[in-house]
């Protein structure tokens, strides 16, 4: 699954009923460059949905996550957060986390 940007303060996020991922970044982040390639390799190689959401263009999504600081991962469902990780993580912690709520769902 390609990871999708978020342009507008889009809500369309709030639609996707499955656990996705929403990863709020700012173009002027190093972490948040850092975490990228492992962000689009989740998406593309897991199948998972990951949506991209800078905060410098979205302040009001932004806000309405409370998000103090970048890069930010949240795991959301059915438009509510579950769980999030700041900070730069590995691939293996993202997917831990990621299947770990999947599964508590089933």
């Amino acid at each position: 699954m390609p990871v999708i940007e978020i342009r507008g303060n889009s809500k369309e996020i709030f639609n996707n009923k499955d656990l996705y991922i929403v990863d709020f970044y700012a173009s002027w982040c190093n972490p948040c460059k850092i975490l990228l390639p492992t962000i689009e390799e989740v998406g593309r190689k897991e199948n998972i949905t990951i949506y991209k959401c800078n905060i410098d263009d979205n302040t009001e999504l932004t806000k309405n996550f409370h998000i103090m600081s970048v890069p930010t991962l949240v795991f959301v469902k059915d438009g509510k957060e579950l769980k999030r990780l700041s900070g730069v993580h590995s691939k293996d912690d993202i997917l831990t986390e990621y299947y770990s709520l999947r599964d508590s769902e089933l």
